[in-house]
């Protein structure tokens, strides 16, 4: 099973956490669905660490980082922020590959605005 660095915004860009983690959330969802095993640092690390702390932010992202040596690939998702950017550098030197993937937007029956990844995550 290849293990996916899912790299998609959290704090930064244009929406607000919340839908961003909907976003991330839904793009796990939609990795473990065609056989991936995908793993999100921004989903994980700011259940016990405070993102508004620098250095408690810093300790998340260097966490993150460790687990990206680990990973088969980066997947990128949505418009990148300083940290996934931050992420993808240290990917690229790394030798990892790094996909970008389309994705859209859709409204849920609450009328938020969320995205989910499109098709072209299939093999």
């Amino acid at each position: 099973m290849k293990k996916i660095f899912v790299c998609s915004p959290y704090s930064g860009g244009t929406d607000s956490i919340e839908l961003n983690v909907a976003f991330a959330q839904e793009v796990c969802r939609v990795l473990v669905k065609h056989g991936y095993a995908p793993f999100a640092p921004h989903l994980f690390y700011p259940q016990f660490l405070d993102d508004l702390n620098e250095e408690q932010r810093a300790a998340g992202l260097n966490c993150g980082i460790a687990w990206l040596d680990t990973c088969d690939e980066v997947w990128v998702f949505g418009p990148q922020s300083k940290g996934m950017k931050m992420e993808v550098i240290l990917a690229e030197r790394r030798g990892k590959p790094v996909k970008y993937l389309d994705v859209h937007n859709w409204r849920d029956s609450f009328g938020k605005t969320k995205a989910i990844v499109t098709e072209s995550v299939k093999r």
